[in-house]
């Protein structure tokens, strides 16, 4: 057993001398054991608190410096050059170089254009991004992005005033007041 003074040093991790007429029982070192544990245990548990704190601070800085919107984006970048698919299962290997080279470029074509990055536009980006690579080495021509590289054909058209088709959009003549 304990004394109630005993068990107040103990939760503040003083140690205190049983007296010497007292004998220490063994259920009270046993007592005594699992408190410093219950001590140490929240001592390490304060320190995990503090390291995923400082880790997650981190993160947020470096995803900052990359251009990348949130730390999310920064762990699918990370998990993209180490070989992990979205559903977790293992990418392609001879696709890993041609993922990260189309990453980089989309990184880097959201800072000259003022973008933020998103993932929901990044397919778009990396679809047009191969297909204008391709165009270019097959006719030998120098391309460059520019602004409406994440834009799908249909997005693009409609911004350019357009139907899908290439057309320009047939507008009806306006009622002529007499």
């Amino acid at each position: 057993d304990m004394t109630a003074e005993e068990f107040k040093a103990m939760q503040s991790g003083e140690t205190v001398a049983p007296k010497e007429e007292e004998a220490v029982s063994p259920a009270a070192d046993v007592l005594g054991k699992a408190m410093e544990a219950a001590a140490s245990q929240s001592e390490a548990s304060a320190a995990l608190d503090e390291a995923f704190a400082a880790l997650e601070e981190e993160e947020e800085k470096l995803a900052a410096q990359l251009g990348l919107e949130s730390v999310e984006e920064l762990e699918v970048a990370i998990d993209t050059m180490q070989g992990i698919a979205d559903d977790g299962g293992e990418l392609d290997q001879s696709n890993l170089a041609r993922e990260a080279r189309v990453r980089s470029a989309y990184i880097d074509w959201c800072k000259e254009y003022g973008k933020s990055t998103d993932e929901d536009r990044f397919p778009t980006f990396s679809s047009n991004f191969l297909a204008m690579e391709a165009y270019s080495k097959e006719n030998n021509k120098e391309m460059a992005l520019n602004k409406y590289a994440d834009c799908t054909e249909e997005e693009y058209a409609e911004l350019m005033g357009q139907k899908a088709t290439g057309k320009e959009e047939k507008k009806e003549p306006a009622p002529v007041v007499e």
